[in-house]
């Protein structure tokens, strides 16, 4: 079992089939690591390792480049491509590798799936209503031009 959790490891560390069986000591030729790794539980083993450190180490560290992008010194359109991507596949982002296409669901799961967007689209719209600014309901100003020809003008 030692071998196995091994494997695992080492597997989801690398995605190197090799890596894996040098760490527990397989031959790099054995199939021994190809029947460890299409085993149902150590599929949901590497996969929850991988998930763990992509939401540990890789998420904070993108997190932190995607702050350094939206200074003003870096350029606009380096800043609009983060804020898109930030949207994408944060507040954009539909679901998981479960998700369902609507035509195959159920009436039951459609319903399910209304209702969840219904709840999102409530508190994005409340999220926009608290950081949304009043807007004073004062008379604009009205500016009359100059007509003091006395001073020249820098285009005479």
């Amino acid at each position: 079992m030692r071998k196995h959790k091994l494997v695992v490891q080492a597997f989801a560390e690398t995605s190197s089939r090799e890596f894996a069986a040098f760490k527990a000591g397989y031959s790099p030729t054995s199939n021994a690591v190809d029947k460890i790794i299409r085993q149902p539980d150590s599929r949901a083993e590497i996969a929850r390792i991988q998930t763990a450190r992509l939401f540990n180490e890789l998420l904070p560290l993108a997190v932190s480049a995607h702050i350094d992008l939206l200074k003003p010194e870096t350029p606009a359109g380096a800043r609009a491509k983060a804020v898109d991507m930030a949207y994408k596949y944060t507040i954009g982002q539909t679901g998981g590798p479960d998700d369902k296409d609507p035509a195959s669901m159920t009436a039951e799961e459609l319903a399910r799936e209304s209702a969840r967007m219904r709840a999102q689209v409530a508190m994005l719209e409340g999220l926009a209503g608290d950081r949304a600014r009043p807007i004073d309901d004062a008379v604009a100003e009205i500016v009359e031009p100059l007509d003091d020809a006395s001073e020249p003008s820098i285009f005479d």
